[in-house]
């Protein structure tokens, strides 16, 4: 064997000594993530790049900071971006089985579910004492005299007719009956009957000559009650309108340039007319409610419900769906159960991560997204459309659960998908449009070169992170074996291990050996304690091999 090849015992194992490095005792936020250019790079080309098709695969094991750099870059990104539109979604009038989306600016949404609300505050103050004031009562007075009159009148007719054949007519409410006169008095059924059969006769024939003619003079009865119907239904419109039409004024001015909450709140107005006639006209529907059920009704006709909102200046959103099944993703369809029926409207639909995400960025696992069926499909669905369809995932097998059909809202959104290797050349092999919607990837390297500024960073981190964790502070020599116990795990004594986690973990375990021990800081020895403690919990495979 030469010479040259021969390694000295030493060499076997490393020793690190950071003597000429000067380590804080309280150091700065360290860089969210140690290593990783490549990663790095990528991602900020992804998060950077605006056309369709470049999402971004996050490739790398777990525990090497792929969700830290992550979160790190598009949280920057995100506070430089405008925050995204408010959605919300609100009853349509002519087919409440299809709820309409509207679209406000951010910040915008919950103040505009705050005017609706208060607006149906101001609607029960106004009804019905609208229809109790002197005005509309001297009018409906007017309107049931004028119908009065035309009555009367022929009944008058009927009524001279009727004395000419010594005849009296009666009328009890809407009913009219005739008895005959003798000596200016009408006769009772004794009486009657005490009349001769001629007589008697007479006076049949002469009620059925009354009757017919009776009815030839209230021949357009019917339609004096339903121009009646009519003037009075006119008079409640007329009515409502002048009463509404103030309301909506001052809200119609806030949102005019608005173009979906002025389309909205035009709608709602002339709804609005129908409902009040229907509901809250004394004598009608709710009339003799109380105001709770009257705010219920309102409430769920009209009130928005707002499904996603920021504020101007919160930037753009960054959401991490830990549970990515369909209905979370995006968005479901509640039911409430009434006398044992399953019903539903637009004001129980949830919204999912994608509407939460909208405008911003959408953090999923890869390999959990694949595990839930339709999800797969449905998100690839979503980013080739550009849009967000709250459907049932069952549909497409025959079995359809859902009774609403709500507006398709627009999506712009960045997914950030994160997995294993295996996971990205699985989907590569097998889906042909991978490719074309995630173009971009971040791969992670298992090992990063010690060099001196990884060393710093490296050290920064661990300090920092033992401050953090309350475990305590970190003396050198303990900084020293965690860089070892790194080196080691990359079985490179030129590398770090980018499972940086595993560190971190140490040291949580090295802070209780040193409370135990009554230490004020975490040394070399407890850092060899928590590893040799770790070793013994799980080795007893290697002790019986």
């Amino acid at each position: 064997m030469h010479k040259d090849l021969k390694l000295p015992p030493e060499a076997l194992r490393l020793s690190v000594d950071l003597s000429g490095f000067d380590l804080p005792e309280a150091p700065k936020a360290p860089t969210p993530i140690l290593g990783q250019p490549r990663a790095q790079a990528a991602l900020e080309f992804g998060v950077a790049m605006p056309n369709p098709g470049y999402n971004i695969f996050v490739m790398g094991e777990p525990g090497t900071g792929r969700l830290s750099l992550i979160t790190s870059q598009l949280s920057e990104a995100a506070q430089k971006s405008p925050a995204p539109p408010a959605f919300a979604y609100a009853d349509n009038f002519s087919n409440p089985r299809e709820p309409v989306a509207v679209c406000l600016p951010a910040g915008y949404g919950h103040e505009f579910g705050k005017d609706i609300d208060k607006l149906i505050d101001d609607l029960l103050a106004t009804f019905p004492a609208v229809f109790e004031s002197p005005a509309y009562q001297q009018k409906k007075s007017a309107l049931e005299r004028q119908f009065s009159q035309h009555y009367n009148a022929a009944i008058d007719l009927v009524d001279e007719r009727a004395r000419a054949m010594n005849i009296a007519l009666f009328r009890e409410s809407e009913s009219v009956t005739f008895a005959p006169l003798r000596d200016g008095k009408t006769l009772d059924e004794d009486q009657f009957a005490l009349l001769s059969q001629a007589e008697r006769e007479q006076f049949h024939k002469q009620v059925e000559a009354l009757e017919e003619y009776l009815g030839d003079v209230l021949i357009e009865l019917p339609q004096w009650r339903r121009e009646l119907v009519e003037k009075l239904r006119q008079l409640d419109c007329d009515t409502i309108k002048q009463a509404i039409d103030p309301l909506f004024a001052a809200l119609q001015e806030k949102y005019q340039h608005i173009e979906d909450a002025v389309s909205f709140l035009s709608d709602m107005q002339v709804h609005l007319s129908t409902t009040v006639s229907d509901y809250f006209v004394p004598g009608r529907g709710l009339d003799n409610r109380d105001n709770s059920v009257k705010r219920l009704v309102l409430t769920e006709q009209y009130a928005p419900n707002i499904l996603v909102d920021y504020q101007a200046n919160d930037g753009a959103p960054v959401i991490y769906e830990p549970h990515p099944i369909y209905q979370n993703l995006f968005g479901r369809i509640e039911y409430i159960n009434e006398q044992g029926t399953l019903v539903t409207s637009y004001r129980r639909i949830s919204p999912g991560a994608l509407h939460r995400a909208n405008g911003g960025y959408l953090i999923i696992d890869a390999e959990k997204l694949l595990t839930y069926p339709f999800v797969w499909e449905g998100l690839k669905r979503a980013l080739k459309s550009g849009r967000i369809e709250i459907e049932s995932p069952y549909a497409e097998l025959g079995i359809n659960t859902t009774t609403l059909k709500p507006q398709v809202i627009p999506l712009n959104v960045k997914v950030v998908l994160v997995g294993p290797r295996d996971i990205y050349y699985l989907l590569e092999e097998l889906d042909p449009e991978f490719n074309e919607m995630f173009r971009i990837l971040a791969d992670f390297d298992t090992q990063i070169p010690r060099d001196v500024e990884a060393m710093h960073q490296f050290a920064n981190l661990m300090l920092r992170q033992a401050i953090d964790s309350g475990a305590g502070l970190l003396t050198r020599n303990a900084v020293e074996a965690l860089i070892e116990h790194s080196c080691r795990l990359a079985e490179n004594q030129q590398y770090f291990s980018a499972r940086i986690n595993d560190c971190l973990e140490i040291i949580g375990e090295a802070g209780l050996f040193s409370r135990k021990n009554g230490a004020a800081q975490i040394d070399r020895s407890h850092i060899d304690q928590a590893l040799a403690a770790r070793e013994y919990r799980n080795g007893r495979v290697p002790e019986v091999i």
